[in-house]
């Protein structure tokens, strides 16, 4: 969902428009000419995943889109995390420094209390709009107004968590040697040299061995159109990639490894010999009880998005998923509605989905209908 911030010809231009939160993340507020916050509509766009060591740009939006904004009235603002990798807890930590601007003093970089604040996250930004706005429906005065997450892993993150070192353990199973490593240990050569030896490799894999690519996608229930083979081909990579250049990352952030497939049976290629060959071949691992506490507390969201007593208030949270995400699948929205559900949450919540392959691909369209719809429910 691409969804940013960048200067336009109409926009505020105080000197404390840009510049450096408490915490080390870089922050831009872009807004229309005579845009006050007492009146004023507020969109914060949390941004997604960036691999380890990429350095992240100030987000931006795209011309058509920051004009239909403004014609709207909103004003924009956008921060990069202080870390890349898994950013979520961090990534909570920047949003909520943010939303300090708009109760701060005006002589000193603050902006006055908005009269209403929208978080819109895709991806991984979409997680932590999600957990910010849960947290601030817990509280009697919120300064979030309502969520709206794109393709993001809301549902169950350590389910997601296992679904993407799922797929290497698989790949490992139907292709030894392949890629240098394992799953949870990668050398740091193997992501340097990614796109210039590992990429060509697997290509030619996928090309020599359809069938057993495809036992590959059915078995880990990775999302591709069997009509259109380059979907194969762009699966396979994305999720490898995200295994090589994101694992070592994520497990010293989270102070272990999350990921257990001890008890896990690997099923549904289609042919009983090849199940049994992986269930036989996989690397088995156990999870870290350190990493597992760290998600729960921090990576976890619950579907408390009304208020539930005379402490609350009602913070609504709308999700737009294409239906076959090869990234972040589908199930994390009928898993996060699940939630909503459970908590009584109903009336605040509302999902688009969008039958469509690809992650975050969606048009402007349905972004804005799915954002009047989260203004609606407020």
């Amino acid at each position: 969902m691409q969804l940013a911030v960048r200067p336009a010809h109409a926009r505020d231009e105080s000197p404390c428009t840009t510049g450096l939160l408490p915490g080390g993340a870089q922050y831009t507020i872009v807004a229309p000419q005579g845009w006050t916050p007492a009146a004023g509509e507020l969109l914060i766009l949390a941004p997604g995943y960036t691999f380890p060591g990429e350095q992240a740009e100030v987000p931006t939006v795209d011309e058509d889109v920051f004009l239909t904004l403004s014609a709207f009235g909103f004003a924009v603002a956008g921060v990069t995390y202080r870390k890349s990798g898994l950013a979520v807890k961090q990534g909570a930590e920047d949003l909520e420094e943010l939303l300090a601007f708009f109760t701060g003093d005006p002589l000193q970089c603050g902006y006055g209390r908005a009269n209403r604040i929208w978080l819109i996250g895709g991806s991984e930004g979409g997680l932590i709009a999600a957990l910010v706005g849960e947290r601030h429906a817990q509280r009697p005065d919120p300064l979030v107004d309502g969520v709206l997450a794109g393709c993001a892993p809301v549902g169950d993150f350590r389910r997601q968590l296992d679904y993407i070192i799922d797929f290497r353990v698989v790949f490992d199973a139907l292709f030894p040697g392949v890629i240098p490593g394992s799953a949870l240990d990668v050398p740091p050569e193997v992501g340097a040299e990614w796109d210039t030896v590992h990429v060509p490799r697997i290509r030619e894999l996928i090309a020599a061995d359809p069938a057993r690519v495809e036992g590959l996608l059915r078995i880990t229930g990775a999302a591709y159109v069997p009509e259109d083979p380059s979907t194969i081909e762009e699966t396979v990579l994305a999720l490898l990639e995200y295994g090589v250049r994101a694992t070592n990352d994520a497990l010293f952030t989270l102070g272990g490894s999350p990921y257990d497939n001890l008890a896990r049976v690997y099923a549904g290629s289609g042919d009983p010999a090849l199940d049994v060959a992986v269930n036989a071949a996989v690397v088995r691992h156990a999870a870290d009880p350190i990493a597992l506490a760290e998600l729960e507390a921090f990576y976890t969201t619950n579907g408390n998005v009304a208020r539930a007593d005379e402490g609350g208030s009602d913070v609504p949270v709308v999700l737009l998923h294409t239906e076959s995400d090869p990234i972040v699948p589908f199930w994390h929205a009928q898993q996060y509605q699940e939630k909503v559900l459970a908590a009584g949450a109903q009336e605040k919540h509302a999902s688009f989905p969008v039958a469509r392959y690809g992650h975050c691909t969606f048009d402007p369209m349905e972004v804005f209908t799915a954002l009047f719809t989260l203004m609606m429910l407020r």
